[in-house]
């Protein structure tokens, strides 16, 4: 009787031995690396690019070209479980890149540091809406490259970031200017000019922790600066090019700025 007992343990040990490996695999697979989900006319895989007051949008949808549609849905919401507003008054098309299951769409009019939620839904012909996508996320800000000079007579010797424009250096609205002589560059607040006009803040990236904010900065090519204007708003510059010397001198800057209220 206990030999009996003793094959049907061995038996056991076996099978168990035997489906290990199965069993492990099955597990690896299982919490491997998964696909990007897809339904059917179901917008997924959202992407948005911010801009000024605005964003570009894209996305992918699992569509064939028999299956007709009426165009997209696109919705923007200020919170995340919101229902949100419909962005285009009719079912927009799609692209006319040719290719029906890459969409890309420019949303503008909307406040430059404010946070927003973005989701699709496709129109059916019969004016029956798929699923809501995936929401995304994304905050537009005012962002670009500047051309500063050196000269300040010019018009653009300065630049404006509230009003988004090129100032003289000695205008009112100015936020910041560059001086150059034979010997030292810098970026500096307009107050140095005058002390009527705009004092702006500045620092360098790298020494934030451990520098305060002045009034002026060394100027140093590939470096980044943090400037606070006096609306309250910060600007983030970094310089691209310096070209031409005293008094000739010019400055190419890529910059975003962040509006009052709306940390870097």
């Amino acid at each position: 009787m206990l030999s009996c007992y003793k094959r049907f343990y061995y038996r056991y040990l076996f099978i168990i031995s035997l489906s290990t490996p199965f069993i492990l695999l099955m597990f690896f697979f299982s919490c491997g690396p998964k696909p990007a989900f897809k339904m059917f006319n179901v917008a997924y895989d959202l992407k948005v690019k911010p801009v000024n007051r605005g964003g570009i949008l894209s996305w992918r949808i699992y569509r064939q070209e028999d299956s007709p549609i009426s165009g997209y849905n696109i919705y923007i919401a200020e919170s995340s479980d919101s229902e949100g507003w419909l962005y285009n008054k009719t079912p927009y098309p799609g692209d006319t890149d040719g290719d029906i299951n890459l969409e890309s769409i420019e949303l503008m009019g909307l406040e430059n540091g404010r946070r927003y939620y973005v989701f699709i839904r496709t129109v059916f012909p019969d004016g029956k809406l798929s699923r809501p996508s995936v929401r995304v996320e994304f905050t537009p800000l005012f962002k670009g490259r500047l051309e500063i000079s050196q000269n300040h007579t010019t018009i653009q010797s300065g630049y404006s970031f509230a009003k988004e424009r090129y100032t003289k250096a000695r205008s009112f609205d100015n936020d910041f200017y560059i001086y150059a002589t034979s010997s030292k560059m810098g970026i500096s607040s307009p107050s140095r000019l005058h002390p009527d006009l705009r004092i702006t803040l500045i620092n360098k990236v790298d020494n934030l922790a451990k520098g305060s904010f002045e009034q002026t900065q060394p100027l140093i090519k590939g470096e980044t600066y943090i400037l606070k204007t006096a609306d309250g708003g910060t600007a983030r510059l970094k310089v691209v090019k310096i070209t031409g010397k005293p008094p000739l001198l010019k400055v190419v800057l890529d910059f975003v700025y962040y509006p009052p209220g709306v940390k870097p």
